[in-house]
């Protein structure tokens, strides 16, 4: 395993911070396609907007910030039985205790 010879943050004149790091001992590949990988921590906001747009980057792996967490149509599957009143619930928690 290769290490990494820096990293660093650099805030762009977007507004969004890009995480770098100079990798020229390792090669980075995602799928088997050896690519610039190009960490961003952005708003959930923006990354909806990215994804409406159709601009999000290939070669970008995106931190979105947000209070909450995005599914974006897809299942919520293994959820713990609740503890707390504000813990999420499973149908069959519902339909056996209401």
């Amino acid at each position: 395993m290769s290490e990494l010879n820096s990293i660093s943050v650099i805030a762009a004149s977007d507004g969004v911070n890009y995480l770098l790091n100079d990798v020229s001992k390792s090669a980075i590949s995602v799928d088997t396609v050896k690519t610039d990988l190009v960490l961003q921590h952005i708003s959930q906001e923006d990354y909806d907007q990215l994804v409406v747009d159709d601009k999000a980057l290939s070669n970008s792996l995106y931190i979105v910030s947000a209070d909450y967490v995005e599914t974006y149509g897809q299942q919520i599957k293994n959820v713990a039985e609740p503890t707390d009143l504000s813990d999420a619930v499973t149908k069959g928690y519902v339909d056996s205790n209401f």
